[in-house]
């Protein structure tokens, strides 16, 4: 039972890391962009 609660919130760490990746790269993309122009 302690395996799968720590597990669980691995995971929901890793989901936020991700998000938080995801938000970063939309970021870097635009002002790609924006150089681009």
């Amino acid at each position: 039972m302690v395996l799968e609660l720590v597990n669980l919130d691995v995971f929901k760490d890793v989901n936020k890391w991700k998000e938080i990746l995801t938000q970063i790269r939309s970021k870097i993309r635009i002002r790609m962009d924006n150089s681009n122009l």
